[in-house]
């Protein structure tokens, strides 16, 4: 890669695609791939957007100036254990971190780069769930600290760029934040991280809108 890049100019726009993740999954991302930190070096200077696999999870992390990875969930979701007819009656088979299965989407014009994420037997525009509390089993709540009468949302692609705020009766019930919650089952593991505040309603009849705003 070195002899490669002494013909690229800093100008342009390097794609990585690997199958192993760059960083882990969380509030604060580390590098964590085995010689990671030696690649960055490599490519210091460039604009880098990373596409990688493995996890089963869609995940974000912008690692340094310039240089981001796009862990992108799977089509198989669980290795096909989380399909719609088994995992509790939903619309979709399931990732492990409660993402539809499905497959990122990227667009390029010259050096700017959109993306999105399409699932599998879901429309374009279908972003994210919602989840009552009320009819989501104990063990579930208590990986996420959530409670009855609670409500969570679950962001698929989210990123820092993103933009996520909650209106009850047409009242803010909270600043405006980006967040997200994942959490799903596997097996007899939850999988879960970066939970979003979940939101109480102040009555049974209440109506919540959630304006979620993908970049772009």
């Amino acid at each position: 890669m070195a002899e490669d890049l002494k013909y690229v100019d800093k100008s342009k726009k390097i794609v990585v695609a690997m199958h192993a993740p760059m960083t882990s999954a969380g509030l604060n991302p580390i590098v964590t791939l085995s010689g990671g930190n030696d690649l960055l070096g490599l490519l210091q200077g460039y604009q880098v957007e990373f596409l990688t696999g493995h996890t089963h999870n869609n995940h974000h992390a912008k690692i340094a100036e310039g240089v981001r990875e796009h862990n992108v969930a799977a089509v198989c979701g669980t290795w096909w254990f989380n399909v719609k007819s088994a995992n509790g009656g939903a619309d979709y088979d399931l990732c492990k971190d409660g993402s539809p299965t499905g497959y990122g989407v990227f667009k390029f014009n010259g050096t700017a780069v959109q993306w999105y994420y399409k699932g599998i037997e879901v429309a374009r525009n279908e972003q994210f769930a919602v989840y009552d509390m009320n009819f989501v089993k104990s063990d579930y709540k208590s990986a996420v600290g959530a409670k009855a009468n609670e409500v969570l949302v679950n962001v698929w692609n989210w990123d820092e760029d993103w933009t996520v705020s909650v209106t009850e009766n047409s009242r803010s019930r909270r600043p405006a934040y980006t967040a997200r919650t994942r959490r799903t089952t596997h097996g007899r593991k939850t999988y879960w991280n970066r939970p979003m505040p979940p939101a109480r309603p102040t009555a049974p009849t209440s109506r919540a809108t959630m304006p979620i705003c993908s970049p772009p």
